[in-house]
């Protein structure tokens, strides 16, 4: 629903409070074996799918917020 401030305030606080990423230190890891046809870095905890979801939620988050984005 557009146009609402009471839901653009609720998607900008929920959108902000739900960001674990600001909080995660990917620890590098090295995986080989039978796992991967090549020795590769990786990042624990961090996905491409989780990295798209969050993309969207902002994408979603803009066009909630609209005109009354946070003065923060």
């Amino acid at each position: 629903q557009l146009g609402r401030k009471d839901l653009a305030a609720r998607a900008w606080d929920e959108f902000k409070g739900s960001a674990r990423w600001e909080r995660v230190e990917p620890k590098r890891v090295t995986v080989t074996g039978p796992d991967v046809l090549r020795p590769v870095d990786e990042a624990r905890g961090v996905s491409t799918n989780g990295t798209a979801q969050w993309g969207l939620a902002a994408i979603q988050c803009l066009a909630l917020v609209g005109d009354d984005w946070p003065a923060e």
